[in-house]
């Protein structure tokens, strides 16, 4: 019975022999064409040059496709106590990963910058003791957390599945914190948004081993709240003269479309574990429950730059 299986694995590999492949042992993932094998050694021919791999070296070994085309003996367990399901689940690839996301970022666009030309409007400026007069400066920072279910179809391409949560602030202070101390005016959240994404993701394997470089795009739709002038309403009491109060509405809801697109790698340690650090430009079109600016229609379009570090297991 375990001659029949080897001859039978042996048998698969032979007929991919002349596409594409990937051999992957215990310590790299390695992709190429198979030029010649038997059953000691398997002989493949990558981009630098042909490699000869004792079998009893490879774990596992993947067609053009990513379909499982032969499995190490090893992995199958005792042949006389291994039941058909069992040996089903020792030749399925790890195709479902959890990932977990910290993002930092940016946001721009419609209510954002007319948050930001209020502020420079305004002309606030603080006198330091030494006769100099420092402008205030800004800042709209995002943070926030993401899940992700992966679906790996294969070893080049992955659906991806994305909850994503981020808070934007607006903070407005004087100062370098060097010369001048830095001293801050407001810092207020003025979005919280909420978001669920599906795409692609594309890898590459740019040397030997489980790490890639990976390709995303994203399509989806993002629900939240605007705090119009928020920072205006906590800063101006500490303006002199003191400017006339904000009275239009103090929350209003923003939703609409969105699509991301970015990249960057994955650092895979062990087939279960991995961390990606990855870089996004997204874009949404935001509708508004209400009208704020005169500058801008109701409807805007936002842009997010962030970076995201992840945490993944795949099972």
């Amino acid at each position: 019975m375990h001659a029949h299986h080897k001859l039978l694995s042996i048998f698969l590999v032979a007929c991919t022999a002349t596409h594409a492949a990937t051999v992957v042992t215990a310590k790299e993932r390695i992709e190429g064409t198979i030029l010649a094998q038997d059953d000691k050694t398997v002989t493949i021919k990558r981009a630098k040059g042909e490699k000869k791999i004792a079998r009893d070296q490879i774990v596992q070994i993947f067609d053009d496709n990513g379909e499982l085309v032969w499995v190490s003996p090893a992995l199958k367990g005792p042949e006389t106590t291994q039941t058909a399901e069992a040996t089903a689940t020792a030749e399925k690839p790890l195709t479902h990963s959890i990932i977990i996301d910290g993002i930092v970022g940016s946001s721009s666009g419609g209510f954002y910058s007319e948050e930001e030309k209020f502020v420079d409007a305004l002309g606030i400026y603080k006198v330091y003791s030494d006769g100099s007069r420092q402008q205030a400066k800004q800042t709209m920072m995002s943070v926030g957390f993401g899940i992700n279910y992966q679906y790996a179809g294969s070893a080049r391409w992955a659906t991806l599945f994305t909850y994503m949560f981020r808070s934007t602030s607006h903070s407005i202070y004087t100062g370098d914190g060097q010369k001048y101390n830095r001293e801050e005016l407001s810092s207020q959240t003025i979005t919280n948004r909420h978001t669920a994404l599906i795409g692609k993701e594309l890898r590459f394997y740019p040397a030997d081993g489980l790490s890639t470089i990976d390709l995303i795009g994203q399509i989806g739709y993002e629900f939240g709240n605007y705090r119009p002038l928020a920072t205006y309403v906590d800063y101006r009491t500490k303006l002199t003269p003191v400017p006339v109060a904000y009275p239009g509405p103090t929350d209003i809801t923003v939703q609409g479309p969105t699509a991301r697109l970015g990249g960057g790698v994955t650092f895979r340690f062990s087939p279960t574990w991995q961390m990606r650090l990855l870089a996004f430009y997204q874009g949404t079109y935001s509708m508004a429950s209400e009208k704020i600016w005169n500058a801008v229609d109701k409807n805007v379009f936002i842009h997010d730059f962030y970076g995201v570090f992840s945490v993944g297991y795949s099972f």
